[in-house]
């Protein structure tokens, strides 16, 4: 194998560099290249700077930030600042019990993103709990399947004190959450707060309370105009990938 100068010389190293710009400017798939800044988890540069799209994959850009300049043709180059930042959007949103019982049962769990719940938040996200029975994963609260006989649903272990069961997301991009909709199967009732995580403090903030969350049926929950949360303590829970 002849060493890389003899390569280089008998190319043209100017004309090799030439080709790769060219082949980033027409979406072409180079391997190595793309700005490794973008890439996390399901977003890759395989997946987002598909050649298949003329300005590469639409379900990783977000108009500002990440966009298939800023991540596909270029390689090293700073992303811009995330602004305008959104003071009420975190990666990280849960809903939690605030009574103790022997278990709560979650058949179904929906965050959305505006006022009317209509916008499911489902994209690039993963599960969060506070800890389940076996067989009675949270998968089974964000399946998109409700019924009053449904036998899959999420099962939290016993909660011995208010606040120990809770059930939510985390996503790759901060989301505001703007209403909820849930169906659980403890009844009559059960007082909710829903939560999302801090993370310069590093806790979780209340978002909103609601003294009676109806169960056996769905209920609807609008989030109010935004108030002053209040920290409370982080607490450890598992997560998993949906």
């Amino acid at each position: 194998m002849r060493p890389f100068s003899a390569v280089g010389r008998s190319i043209g190293l100017p004309r090799c560099f030439n080709m790769l710009a060219l082949a980033a400017s027409l979406g072409l798939s180079v391997r190595g290249q793309g700005n490794p800044r973008c890439w996390k988890w399901h977003f890759t540069y395989d997946f987002c700077c598909n050649a298949s799209f003329s300005e590469g994959n639409p379900e990783c850009w977000d108009k500002h930030r990440y966009t298939y300049r800023h991540c596909c043709l270029t390689t090293d180059q700073p992303l811009p600042p995330s602004t305008p930042a959104n003071p009420r959007a975190s990666k990280q949103w849960r809903i939690v019990c605030g009574i103790d019982l022997g278990g709560w049962m979650v058949h179904e769990l929906e965050f959305h993103g505006d006022k009317s719940c209509t916008d499911p938040l489902r994209k690039w996200m993963r599960l969060l709990d506070s800890g389940h029975r076996q067989g009675f994963q949270p998968a089974h609260a964000f399946d998109q399947w409700v019924e009053p006989t449904d036998e899959y649903f999420w099962y939290s272990d016993t909660a011995a004190r208010p606040g120990d069961a809770w059930l939510g997301l985390q996503y790759v991009r901060p989301k505001e959450v703007l209403c909820i909709k849930l169906w659980h199967n403890n009844i009559p009732q059960v007082p909710i707060t829903l939560q999302r995580w801090e993370d310069d403090t590093g806790q979780w903030l209340d978002v909103q309370h609601w003294p009676a969350a109806r169960g056996g049926e769905w209920a609807q929950l609008l989030v109010e105009a935004p108030k002053e949360a209040q920290a409370t303590q982080p607490e450890d829970g598992t997560s998993s990938e949906l």
